[in-house]
């Protein structure tokens, strides 16, 4: 995958970028196939679900599921594609580091996370998150949400409700 121009002064000025169908329909069905196999599998490293003062959240049967290329060889495949890198190189004009890989399962009336910016958590330069929704995401489970032009510097940290977040702090 190439970026052109536009997009990559977009992603500059923005913050962000949206590029549909980085995986085609089969790729991302059989990411989902193999993930649902992860998790009926049982736990695994770093698995973070729902809390105790949350008995009914969805997230304690579907945690979720961080650093899978450290011990999932079809996530370190997926997350090290040569065209994503190439992509994010064009981005960052750096050689990319894989630094972290997630997934969250978003069943309806999970908790999602509130509104924050990944440098509350990751304090690297150069850093960027490619979020790819494996299935729809719409209001019932959760969406993405950006801020445009928030990534020039960092907004101050509040304390998040955590009925509908399952971190303690989101952005303001």
């Amino acid at each position: 995958m190439h970026l052109n121009a536009a997009q990559v002064q977009s992603y500059r000025d923005q913050g962000y970028l949206v590029v549909p169908k980085v995986f085609a329909p089969n790729q991302a069905e059989a990411m989902i196939g193999h993930y649902m196999e992860l998790r009926a599998q049982g736990s695994h490293p770093g698995d973070s679900g729902g809390t105790d003062d949350q008995p009914d959240d969805p997230n304690h049967t579907y945690p979720r599921m961080i650093n899978m290329h450290d011990w999932d060889p079809a996530s370190a495949t997926w997350a090290t594609r040569p065209d994503l890198l190439a992509a994010v190189e064009q981005l960052i004009d750096d050689e990319p580091v894989l630094r972290q890989t997630m997934l969250y399962f978003k069943p309806p009336g999970g908790r999602g996370q509130g509104l924050h910016q990944d440098e509350q958590y990751i304090t690297i330069n150069s850093l960027i998150g490619l979020w790819i929704a494996l299935d729809p995401s719409d209001a019932a489970v959760g969406q993405m949400v950006v801020v445009p032009s928030s990534h020039g510097h960092l907004r101050p940290v509040e304390e998040a409700d955590t009925r509908i977040s399952f971190t303690r702090a989101q952005s303001q």
